[in-house]
């Protein structure tokens, strides 16, 4: 979350903690898959194991929403975003909005890599990051 003073407040990545009301074997059933599409990564939503560069690749996607002000992924239906989270790529730095630095964007793609195996493995590069952003940014999101 963003707030109005530009603080940025990490609240969810969807399924932070168990509904209690949900059964074990119910939890765990397989052939499920339990996430918010729109954040998981692509071998999460095929239904492969996860592993740690899948959290790498949903602070990635919720990364581009806070410095772009758009969803990467629009599709509509779960069906288009595991077609879209297969075949589209990060756009250029450009097309993301104004003062995206080439080596915010670099992050950005290394984190949202397809195959997990040449995915950005930790978020500790992000704590070494800083740039500047638009400096119109937070009127644009709170219009």
């Amino acid at each position: 979350m963003l707030t109005h003073r530009g603080e940025v407040k990490l609240m969810d990545f969807g399924l932070a903690k168990e509904d209690q009301r949900v059964s074990d074997e119910t939890a765990t059933e397989m052939g499920t898959v339990q996430g918010t599409p729109l954040y998981m990564a692509p071998e999460q939503i095929a239904g492969d194991p996860a592993g740690p560069t899948a959290d790498v690749y949903a602070f990635a996607c919720l990364a581009f929403e806070l410095v772009s002000g758009r969803k990467l992924f629009e599709g509509h239906t779960t069906r288009q975003l595991i077609q879209e989270k297969l075949l589209k790529d990060l756009p250029a730095a450009g097309a993301i909005g104004p003062g995206i630095s080439a080596d915010l964007h670099a992050l950005l793609s290394a984190a949202l890599e397809k195959d997990p195996a040449a995915r950005l493995t930790s978020l500790r590069a992000c704590l070494a990051w800083e740039g500047p952003l638009d400096p119109d940014f937070l009127e644009r999101i709170f219009r």
